[in-house]
């Protein structure tokens, strides 16, 4: 059985913001961006995986929809990890011996 790679298993930030936050409240990345202080194209960018979740765009989302500014890190986090794993994962196991204990 193959393993899925592990950036096929994540979400992008921004696939979650509008999948389970957005659509929740049926809001538009407009409406997002303009009530968090932001221009809209940023959301818009956030929401189509063009744009990465940074640390002023966690703390303004965490505030807005009532959850932590850490939670959007991480899913940037986990998100980016995946995406490096899928990539360069095998090569860097095969380089890079652990070290002894």
């Amino acid at each position: 059985m193959s393993k899925k790679p592990r950036a096929q298993l994540l979400l992008h930030p921004g696939q979650m913001l509008a999948e389970h936050f957005m659509a929740e409240h049926c809001l538009t990345a407009y409406r997002v961006g303009t009530d968090i202080g932001l221009r809209p194209p940023v959301i818009y960018e956030l929401v189509a995986g063009k744009r990465s979740v940074t640390a002023a765009l966690a703390l303004r989302l965490g505030r807005y929809f009532g959850t932590t500014p850490q939670f959007w890190i991480n899913l940037q986090s986990e998100y980016d990890l995946g995406l490096t794993e899928s990539k360069i994962g095998d090569r860097v196991r095969k380089a890079v011996r652990p070290l002894a204990a």
